[in-house]
């Protein structure tokens, strides 16, 4: 994936405050501050008895009280923009704000609210704010705001008249308390698009999704739903090596065909929230080696661990004779596992959660569809391609449930001896391309001459 003109890191610093030299305390000042303490503890005790669970739970007021502290130290930031009347959002993790989870989605959904209507009005700068406690488990001080949030993130792609971003993080720590402020700044640039241009691109682009989901049959279940929409962005897009105007967003890849990785899921997760079914883009971390960062998809609802695809890299952008795309389904359905051997896919984003005691409904491409073999076997394999072939596709492919019978199967396909026999006995004798995935163990024989799509 390409990378953004302005996508950047701050450091993290760590705030020290200044104190003030100490002052001889007087007789009445320490009665004072003793009725002080003692109606503090009164306080605190009634507020714990009217059902605060939590000591470490923060409230709206609590935050907003360090509000001054954190423009101060934005102002800071070398390199950055920063104007007095900044939009500020607080976003407090919902487990840290309130025991009730429907209060903690309301909330997060406000944050992402209020952060769209920052980007429809294209203000310059956003910085979104939470409490953040090192003490509490399952969190650490490189978490930032709604960074984990797939809906979240997502926003400054669906924003096509965005050009590009950057943004930053920054950690104001706690005095004692174990509480501290995490704050994210997004510095933003726009494209000159009018408010008339911005609401005939939208009007294209609903026109493009309601196209594709008409492909969708009445009554499809998640499965088929996602095959279709993954097929149909596979028919219709082009991945961008010029990286043009728009190739990160959802203009692009509905409207000009032409888009990049973070195109690609984000037009899967909008049909397929279209459609009904929910669904996170997720982003890795950029590389700094390669310059570049990736974009696929994860879907929630799916019971077992085969819930991820990557609409990119099943497109070959490659068509046969009659102009008919080759669709590949090496990444549809992959899991954590397999996450974990590709290239350019850090899955420390994801959503980690777990699914229930179902069993795994078998979401991957080649499970459903009972194209995937447990071990070598010429005649099983000639089974699946004759199924496929007689089906009417332009390609042929089988997935290995284990590297050995993976191995097995690729030393006997690229073998022309046993290769052309095979193909003949299930009826096709012209020319071919293929591909061995040693990572999904699969191996795919395209049929016939590609073309660029």
């Amino acid at each position: 994936m390409p990378s953004r003109d302005l996508r950047s890191r701050t450091s993290d610093p760590r705030i020290s405050r200044s104190r003030t030299p100490k002052k001889k305390k007087h007789p009445f000042l320490i009665i004072l501050l003793l009725a002080a303490a003692v109606m503090l503890i009164i306080i605190n005790r009634r507020s714990a008895s009217e059902g605060t669970k939590n000591s470490y739970f923060a409230k709206d007021e609590d935050l907003t009280k360090r509000t001054d502290d954190i423009r101060a130290l934005l102002k800071k930031q070398d390199g950055w923009t920063v104007k007095d009347n900044i939009r500020i959002i607080y976003a407090n993790y919902k487990d840290q704000l309130t025991e009730d989870p429907e209060a903690g989605i309301k909330r997060d959904q406000r944050v992402q609210n209020e952060f769209a209507e920052a980007l429809a009005a294209k203000e310059p700068s956003v910085c979104v704010i939470g409490w953040h406690s090192s003490i509490l488990s399952g969190y650490s001080n490189s978490t930032t705001p709604g960074y984990d949030n797939g809906s979240f993130r997502s926003l400054p792609y669906s924003s096509f008249w965005l050009k590009s971003y950057r943004y930053g993080s920054s950690y104001l720590p706690s005095e004692g308390t174990g509480l501290g402020v995490r704050f994210t700044l997004y510095e933003f640039e726009y494209y000159d698009m009018t408010t008339q241009e911005i609401a005939d691109a939208k009007a294209q682009i609903d026109a493009e999704a309601q196209s594709i989901l008409s492909c969708v049959p009445s009554g499809a279940d998640l499965w088929q739903k996602a095959r279709i929409i993954h097929d149909e962005l596979i028919a219709r897009l082009s991945y961008d090596h010029d990286f043009e105007d728009h190739c990160h967003d959802l203009y692009g890849a509905l409207v000009k065909h032409n888009t990049v990785c973070e195109g690609y899921a984000l037009a899967f997760q909008y049909l397929m929230d279209k459609a009904g079914e929910s669904c996170n883009v997720i982003v890795n971390d950029w590389d700094n080696a390669t310059d570049s960062s990736h974009a696929w998809n994860e879907l929630i609802g799916v019971f077992g661990d085969d819930r991820y695809i990557d609409v990119t890299w099943d497109d070959m952008d490659y068509a046969d004779e009659n102009g008919v795309p080759y669709v590949l389904y090496d990444y549809f359905g992959i899991t954590l596992d397999e996450l974990n051997s590709i290239d350019a896919h850090n899955v420390a984003h994801t959503t980690q959660v777990s699914w229930g005691t179902e069993p795994p409904n078998n979401f991957n491409y080649y499970r459903h569809e009972g194209y995937e073999l447990s071990e070598f076997d010429a005649n099983a394999i000639a089974d699946v391609f004759r199924e496929q072939y007689e089906s009417g596709a332009n390609c042929l492919t089988v997935r290995f449930s284990s590297p050995e019978a993976f191995t097995q199967a690729t030393a006997y396909l690229s073998d022309g001896n046993t290769l052309y026999p095979l193909l003949s006995n299930v009826g096709y004798s012209g020319k071919l391309w293929y591909v061995f995935n040693d990572i999904t163990y699969t191996c795919t024989f395209g049929l016939g001459e590609y073309t660029e799509n």
